[in-house]
């Protein structure tokens, strides 16, 4: 059996307008990114994802590759995603469930 969640049972009496801004932002960064050449979206990978060994100074990316300080990934690495399954599965969990925050 297949179970997948549409809405939960936490009514609430505020639109979530920030939430709709991140989920429309993902939607439309990944958009972009599906655009972008395999070479663009590795050097996207690099620049705007976590890398633990980079964020923690042990390691650093070559200088072409440095666009934001490596503690703004944790934020940046948020909007990217790998695939349009990764990108529904999350938009989903974010629709139901951003609501509560």
């Amino acid at each position: 059996m297949f179970f997948l969640p549409l809405f939960d049972n936490n009514p609430t009496s505020r639109t979530p307008f920030v939430s709709y801004l991140i989920l429309a932002a993902c939607v439309l960064i990944f958009l972009w990114q599906s655009g972008l050449s395999p070479r663009q979206e590795q050097s996207l990978f690099f620049q705007f994802g976590i890398i633990p060994s980079v964020l923690f100074g042990l390691d650093f990316l070559p200088p072409e590759l440095r666009a934001p300080p490596a503690w703004m990934t944790i934020f940046s690495s948020m909007f990217i995603h790998g695939g349009w399954l990764h990108l529904l599965s999350n938009m989903l969990y974010w629709w139901l469930f951003s609501y509560n925050v």
